[in-house]
């Protein structure tokens, strides 16, 4: 019951009509996506990245403080790594995951990053965007490290960002922890 109520409360603020039938194919979606790899899978299917619909007028760095909305970045289908994040961490915590929204700032950029984490029988496990890496980890330095030293992403080399910190928010929002570069 609870979870229905979040749902229809998502629905509601994210200004789908309650009769519309997009809600119906909405809730279907979070509701089939059971595991951080199958929204993942989903998200690499139906969602591209992009300048999210919520304003034609936004600029670049605007998109740091526009809410994510989850049901808005189903019916648009694009958006930046904050919609593709939250999208995941939305849709596990309804099945009942613990999740977490890691906020990456950079050094001598403007541009920050976000991944969705989840965990998992225990273990920690993250995606970027729509990638999902199970990487299985105890500890949240480790998937700052990972994220930074993939084989994939290469942050370092193909775009020369090196990592300042990391803020790490819980479900409610709460900051939780912040990791600082160590290497």
């Amino acid at each position: 019951m609870k979870k229905l109520i979040i749902l229809l409360m998502c629905i509601f603020l994210c200004g789908c009509s309650i009769i519309n039938t997009d809600n119906i194919e909405f809730l279907n979606t979070i509701q089939s996506l059971t595991t951080p790899e199958l929204i993942c899978n989903y998200m690499k299917n139906n969602f591209e990245y992009g300048p999210p619909q919520i304003n034609a007028n936004i600029d670049y760095y605007s998109i740091y403080i526009y809410p994510p909305d989850p049901c808005l970045f189903w019916k648009t289908e694009i958006g930046y790594c904050l919609d593709f994040a939250y999208f995941g961490i939305f849709t596990a915590n309804y099945h009942g995951y613990e999740t977490y929204l890691f906020k990456i700032f950079f050094k001598n950029t403007f541009d920050i990053h976000y991944l969705a984490v989840y965990k998992e029988n225990g273990y920690y496990n993250y995606s970027s965007n729509q990638d999902y890496y199970s990487i299985n980890t105890l500890n949240f330095y480790k998937i700052v490290e990972d994220y930074f030293n993939h084989p994939i992403i290469h942050c370092d080399i193909v775009y020369n960002y090196k990592l300042d910190y990391v803020e790490i928010y819980d479900y409610n929002t709460n900051l939780i922890e912040k990791i600082y570069a160590s290497w």
